[in-house]
């Protein structure tokens, strides 16, 4: 359950997703953020952590087809839209990617 300080940014955050196409649970969301990279030059970060430019590949080239590919599709969206100083709260770790990467 999402402590009271971050439910009404997780109410919000649902709205957008919602509106770009994604319906997921709270559970899920929290889930997809706080997976670690299986593979891959970025092998060990969290999906959150993981640069634009690695996600933009992944859209033009195909993601997974595999829970991992909806949860990189949903990073993607998180990216392009510039939601993920929304979602850095809901982590399980401080990030030390979002932080240095100006976001």
């Amino acid at each position: 359950m999402i402590s009271l300080p971050y439910r009404k940014v997780y109410q919000i955050f649902t709205k957008l997703l919602i509106n770009i196409g994604f319906n997921m649970s709270q559970q899920a969301l929290i889930e997809a953020i706080n997976t670690m990279m299986p593979f891959g030059k970025y092998r060990g970060r969290l999906l959150l952590e993981l640069p634009e430019p690695y996600l933009v590949w992944f859209h033009s080239n195909g993601f997974p087809d595999s829970k991992l590919g909806q949860q990189l599709a949903l990073m993607y969206e998180v990216k392009l839209n510039g939601l993920e100083s929304m979602l850095a709260p809901l982590l399980k770790r401080p990030s030390v990617y979002l932080n240095n990467e100006g976001k």
